[in-house]
């Protein structure tokens, strides 16, 4: 426990820190109908989980346009009655859109959406890069 004053220890901050596991999301497109998954390279893909919440960091580069909507996988299933907006993703390269920050709501247990507040789905091209961060409660 950190007091005022008191220095922690590193074996402290390791721990805290300890435990983050590498994955690699599937990409998906017309989310708005059946959710197919399109090529994508995956730049940096961590999750943890503590005490039932699950924090998840994203990036991947988009290798096709998704149409209907994009998602992207989550490392552990979603509790049914998680929140609909669970964290933020923003969408960069050419031709990403001007709202950059994106919503997201579970579409299933396992698929986030990802949503600008405008419109229903939020999709992304080729050559795009897709950044997520948040938190979700576990089954």
């Amino acid at each position: 426990m950190a007091v005022a004053g008191k220095r922690i220890p590193a074996s402290e901050i390791n721990g805290l820190l300890a435990g983050w596991q590498t994955y690699s999301p599937l990409l998906y497109s017309a989310m708005s109908t059946t959710k197919s998954s399109i090529t994508r390279t995956v730049s940096a893909a961590q999750y943890v989980v503590r005490a039932g919440l699950v924090n998840v960091m994203v990036d991947v580069l988009a290798g096709a346009t998704s149409s209907g909507g994009c998602g992207l996988q989550l490392p552990v299933s979603a509790l049914a009655s998680t929140p609909p907006l669970l964290g933020q993703a923003i969408i960069t390269g050419s031709g990403a859109p001007t709202t950059p920050l994106a919503a997201m709501v579970v579409s299933t247990l396992d698929t986030i959406v990802i949503m600008l507040p405008s419109t229903s789905f939020q999709d992304i091209t080729s050559g795009q890069r897709l950044r997520v961060n948040l938190t979700y409660r576990s089954v």
